[in-house]
């Protein structure tokens, strides 16, 4: 009993550490504290929010004030960073182009934007991914039907898929860039060009916010972060595992019925049972992998120090579910990497603390959702895990088991 006390105690004295005296929480507070009118419209992982906004402000006969000078700016700062050898046309063309013969298409044949130059007989596409990844054959049918619309050899192509990191596209046509992309070029565009209306030019800046909080690194937070956490560590732990459940207690529900989810989600190859969870993250350890010491070389997660885990993440967005790799021992990080990698193309590098390995929506609510059934979405969420488990673990299970009895 005293012992638990104690423990109490320290959280207590920690958290009043990190509320009213912590000079770092007090600035990242002020970092994040923003309004911001695309997360008030529940913008920010909604992909087809992005492309409705993005082609707004690229369409020159919208009432943005920009005209020509934002699509411009934006089609050649991109062009820019591709590689100029595998493009259909120059930096130099497209700046003697006449733009205001562009033509903005939403959703045209379910591509996300379509930009079309009539004088130069230059076409583009933007597929624009958040969370999800292009469904078996989207990139190639999407290109199809752009080169049966506008063929070759009398018009250009450009087909870009846009993502938060640097996902490589499934179709070898398709340029990959990243949001960050498009974050620099608004940037520079409002340092630049003063021209556009104010709430254009305010709304172009809180978008720009918006994804440099929500789906880019910054080396700022970054720093505070990590003062925070090695300060306050019991504090913050207990924050996480004690927030509010935003899904009317599906979180909460998921993480009490974990070993039944696990049970029913485990494939004959491959058996899941529950890590420690919260009431937003419900976590699995596969056990296939949990004789190895290697895998328990963990550092600053779970109390189990378990390094790879599958990660229910419940929402107001819904439940997604990802494989991923935590912090810990780097070498034995880096080789567990390295085999998923060769033998499942993993999107990015590998990141310092937490790398998200594959993921997947589970269940996706809708706004204002009249008819939300949480016994409903409880038997959805577990068939659908099983079949995550089926499709992205069991391909790698026997990889990863050879690669750590090699390294035993």
């Amino acid at each position: 009993m005293s012992n638990l006390l104690a423990s109490t105690s320290r959280v207590q004295s920690d958290l009043e550490g990190l509320i009213l005296d912590s000079s770092e929480f007090a600035a990242l507070e002020n970092k994040l504290k923003i309004f911001c009118p695309f997360e008030a419209v529940n913008m920010v992982h909604a992909e087809i929010r992005h492309s409705s906004f993005l082609s707004s402000m690229m369409d020159p006969y919208r009432p943005h004030g920009f005209g020509i000078r934002f699509l411009r700016y934006l089609i050649d700062n991109i062009v820019k960073t591709l590689s100029p050898g595998n493009l259909e046309i120059s930096r130099l063309e497209l700046h003697t182009a006449d733009f205001e013969d562009a033509d903005i298409r939403r959703e045209w044949n379910r591509i996300d934007v379509l930009v079309t130059l009539n004088e130069i007989k230059f076409v583009i596409a933007f597929e624009l991914k958040i969370h999800a990844r292009e469904s078996k054959g989207q990139l190639l049918r999407y290109r199809e039907v752009v080169e049966k619309q506008w063929p070759s050899p009398d018009w250009k192509h450009l087909f870009l898929l846009l993502t938060p990191q640097d996902r490589e596209p499934t179709d070898e046509v398709w340029k990959a860039i990243t949001y960050e992309t498009i974050v620099e070029t608004i940037d520079a565009f409002l340092e630049t060009d003063k021209s556009g209306i104010d709430m254009a030019r305010m709304m172009l800046s809180a978008y720009a916010g918006m994804m440099r909080r929500e789906h880019m690194e910054d080396a700022e937070l970054n720093e505070i972060a990590a003062k925070l956490w090695r300060e306050h560590r019991e504090a913050l732990i207990f924050l996480m595992e004690n927030q509010p459940d935003a899904t009317g207690g599906l979180g909460e529900h998921l993480k009490n019925e974990a070993a039944t989810v696990g049970d029913r989600a485990s494939s004959e190859e491959v058996k899941i049972k529950p890590d420690i969870s919260s009431n937003n993250s419900t976590r699995f350890y596969i056990c296939n992998w949990d004789s190895y010491p290697a895998m328990k070389m963990g550092d600053g997660w779970t109390s189990t120090k378990r390094l790879l885990l599958i990660e229910l993440q419940t929402s107001k967005q819904g439940v997604y579910a990802m494989l991923v790799l935590g912090p810990g021992n780097n070498e034995i990080r880096k080789s567990i990497f390295d085999t998923i990698n060769t033998n499942a193309k993993v999107s990015g590098n590998l990141a310092p603390k937490y790398k998200r390995l594959f993921g997947t929506w589970l269940v996706k609510f809708k706004e204002d959702d009249q008819d939300f059934d949480p016994d409903k979405t409880f038997e959805t969420v577990t068939i659908k895990l099983k079949s995550f488990v089926e499709e992205n673990v069991e391909p790698i299970s026997k990889a990863i088991e050879n690669s750590l009895s090699e390294n035993r």
